[in-house]
């Protein structure tokens, strides 16, 4: 093309852009803005855990915990502890991970919709937040999470009423004061890849009432039977794309992957490959927090243990030592 015939074209195309006659690509999810929300880290992604090796009660006490720190050799950021509904939040060893310099991540609130919604659970839910309200400190509450499973159909009578049940509750968390909640929405990110559990983003309560978007995600290969082996990428992708258009940051809530026995080294290249991928293919999550115990499903053992072999627990290792992981808040 002579130089003529260029700037003819250059020429074209300045004019179609300015008289909105060309339509330029949109920026991929790579090159989106990071959100900034409470306990943001001002670059990289957040690294947590819950950890409960032998699926005991309560999960991440505090010797748990230090266990875990001294093999990777660093404090986590982020540690998960799962309530049931009627156990009393800030027992877990909350105190101590505040104390120690990490957030804790309250797992709790999944009971009937309907009795949320009608106000018959109102004490129990101001008594709760007056609990997290005295820790004192920032804590992630990662409320009533997964409603989308088919496990919840009991108690989640629908997608409206799930939105009126969250609403209801960060009111009288907001009616406490309880100003140092983050509250976390999370799905399963397997919903949004399979058509068998009710759409998962009807669920979404509104920016208003949601500081950070969670999904949790699994590999389940080769134990449970007729399962593939999926990458970190199959697992969360889909679910990243839906919560990429919201004004919030991400979180991988829980992440896990079973070991293969035919191939020993599988899953501690599985956490190599995720510590590739987050930061350039994933760049909006901002927090990573595994799964680390074990329990048994349907007569078969599923071990989400970072640390079930050396190999698994040195990746893992490679991973909470990069830098990337390493930010903090």
């Amino acid at each position: 093309m002579g130089r003529s015939s260029l700037r003819t074209l250059l020429v074209a195309v300045v004019t179609a852009v300015l008289t909105g006659g060309l339509v330029l690509a949109a920026p991929s999810a790579g090159a989106a803005v990071r959100p900034v929300g409470p306990l943001s880290p001002a670059s990289g992604a957040l690294f947590g855990a819950l950890v409960n090796p032998n699926r005991a009660d309560p999960s991440s006490t505090p010797a748990e915990v230090s266990a875990l720190e001294t093999k990777i050799g660093r404090t986590l950021e982020i540690v998960n502890h799962f309530y049931t509904y009627q156990q009393q939040v800030g027992t877990q060893g909350e105190v101590q991970d505040i104390a120690g310099g990490r957030t804790p991540m309250i797992t709790w609130g999944a009971t009937s919709t309907t009795r949320i919604k009608q106000g018959l659970e109102d004490s129990w839910i101001r008594a709760q937040a007056i609990r997290i309200k005295n820790l004192g400190a920032p804590v992630f509450l990662r409320y009533f999470h997964e409603p989308e499973g088919n496990y919840r159909n009991a108690m989640v009578s629908s997608a409206a009423d799930y939105i009126t049940a969250w609403k209801r509750a960060r009111t009288l968390f907001d009616a406490v004061g309880a100003t140092n909640v983050v509250w976390v929405f999370c799905t399963t990110a397997y919903a949004f890849r399979v058509a068998e559990t009710r759409p998962p983003q009807s669920f979404y309560p509104g920016d208003a009432y949601v500081d950070w978007i969670g999904a949790d995600g699994y590999n389940f290969a080769p134990v449970k039977p007729g399962a593939k082996w999926n990458s970190f990428s199959q697992v969360f992708s889909r679910w990243y794309t839906w919560a990429a258009q919201r004004p919030k940051p991400l979180m991988a809530a829980e992440y896990g992957v079973l070991d293969d026995p035919s191939i020993p080294a599988r899953k501690a290249a599985w956490y190599d490959d995720m510590r590739t991928v987050v930061p350039t293919a994933f760049p909006l999550l901002q927090a990573v927090v595994a799964w680390s115990t074990a329990n048994t499903k349907e007569g078969r053992v599923l071990d989400w243990n970072v640390d079930s072999s050396a190999s698994a627990l040195a990746a893992w290792r490679r991973m909470a030592l990069d830098p990337y992981f390493m930010s903090t808040s």
